[in-house]
């Protein structure tokens, strides 16, 4: 099973024999629905009632996206609501003491992937004790902090230090100066916002299946249409899935520089993205990567792809609600690649 990303087609997406018929396409272009899991929507393409219904029925997600990268929402497939385990997770993390240990194990692990990320790239030997300084530091300081706001500012002081020396680690002609987003001002910022903005649609697909809410946190605030925990839970996969396959894919010149284009986002804002080859090379190589086995998962050694790993994780974050115990929770640090 995989995922079916559509980007630049803007017909009638309809439903014939169990397959998804592309109408425009010469000759019509036909996948079966029982490949696929989920489909990813770049485009203005517009789908049957017929075929909605029927994904519907089969619980294949349908995620939509700006033609830029940006994640809009999700066409509901039919996943029942759990409402025991939603009240639990609802309780467990409205208690102050679980959200505020959790955030710390969920943000340790996230910083100890960067700095990983960092030492495993910098092959040179580039980068010094001093850059790792701050983030070392705020690696420290989680264990002192006394709610979510401190543990927050802890993550941003460690990711701006993580992005300016990543910065140093890119080929010349990808240097960049910050982390930029909504919009992205540079090629590997477009590319970083393009990868997390489809893990971001995975993790709320697996949240779906579990039957939790994806819009209850504990760090991620409230906010219209944005599922917070989703947000909360792909902190610590940010630079094992997606940044470390930025690097590769610079690293190996599979994504150039004439991959990119300027172009006015939806608020017309100047904005830098993928061309259509880029798109669908980072794509196939971010999909790759996610159904690359790994051992992922402290005192676990089995070898899981990310979203069993993460189907894995989830599974012990409900028995932490259950428990209010957030001990029980696994991050994921320290991988290893094969």
């Amino acid at each position: 099973m995989s995922t079916l990303m559509i980007t630049d087609y803007n017909g009638r997406l309809s439903l014939e024999n169990d397959e998804i018929v592309m109408l425009s396409e010469v000759p019509n272009t036909k996948i079966s629905l029982g490949t696929i899991d989920s489909i990813f929507l770049f485009s203005n393409a517009q789908m049957t009632t017929q075929l909605v219904k029927k994904l519907m029925r089969l619980k294949i997600s349908v995620h939509l996206f700006s033609h830029h990268g940006r994640y809009i929402g999700q066409i509901q497939s039919g996943f029942e609501n759990q409402y025991d385990k939603q009240l639990k997770q609802i309780m467990a993390i409205t208690n102050d003491n679980y959200s505020l240990k959790l955030a710390k194990i969920i943000t340790s692990a996230k910083i100890q992937n960067q700095i990983s990320l960092l030492k495993n790239w910098d092959e040179q030997a580039i980068l010094t004790e001093k850059d790792y300084q701050i983030m070392q530091e705020a690696l420290s300081n989680l264990n002192h902090a006394s709610n979510i706001i401190e543990v927050m500012g802890y993550e941003g002081a460690a990711a701006s230090i993580y992005f300016t020396n990543l910065s140093y680690l890119v080929p010349n002609e990808f240097r960049f100066q910050k982390r930029t987003k909504n919009p992205p001002r540079d090629p590997v910022n477009a590319l970083i916002s393009f990868g997390y903005s489809i893990i971001y649609a995975h993790m709320i697909d697996q949240l779906n299946a579990a039957g939790l809410n994806p819009g209850v946190a504990v760090m991620h605030r409230n906010k219209r249409r944005h599922a917070t925990l989703a947000s909360d839970l792909m902190e610590e996969w940010r630079a094992i899935i997606v940044d470390d396959l930025v690097m590769e894919l610079l690293d190996h010149n599979k994504i150039t520089i004439d991959m990119f284009e300027t172009d006015f986002d939806d608020e017309n804002q100047i904005t830098i993205q993928l061309t259509k080859e880029g798109k669908q090379i980072f794509f196939e190589e971010l999909d790759a990567r996610m159904n690359m086995s790994n051992q992922y998962l402290p005192n676990d050694n089995h070898r899981y792809g990310f979203l069993y790993a993460v189907q894995k994780q989830i599974e012990k974050l409900i028995k932490s609600f259950y428990e209010v115990d957030p001990e029980i929770y696994t991050p994921v640090s320290e991988w290893e690649d094969e």
